[in-house]
């Protein structure tokens, strides 16, 4: 009498593919309710960026963000960057002056 056919194995169920995390921006923030406000200058000038935005030259005065932290970044026109965050609470008014001669926030 002929063997049965053996049953055909059931199709494995597709690995669950290992997608690789996609590298979350430096921008992504946390955002509290409110808003503050931050006024940042340095020495010598440079472009200030709130979360990944430029924003404007400094010296940023009074602009209002979301409350939350806030990732800033400024840069010179030689290409010198300096990156710091800021913790903004609601109503928060804060002001920030960095040397990049001197390479740490000076005054205040």
């Amino acid at each position: 009498e002929p063997e049965p056919e053996p049953e055909p194995e059931p199709e494995p169920e597709p690995e669950p593919v290992a997608v690789a995390p996609v590298p979350v921006p430096a921008k992504v923030a946390v955002t509290r309710p409110g808003q503050g406000r931050i006024t940042i200058s340095s020495i010598p000038r440079s472009e200030v960026y709130v979360d990944g935005k430029l924003i404007k030259s400094t010296p940023l005065f009074k602009h209002d963000v979301p409350a939350g932290a806030r990732s800033i970044e400024l840069k010179t026109n030689k290409g010198q960057t300096h990156s710091f965050k800021l913790d903004v609470r609601n109503g928060a008014d804060i002001h920030k002056v960095w040397s990049f001669n001197d390479g740490k926030f000076v005054g205040n």
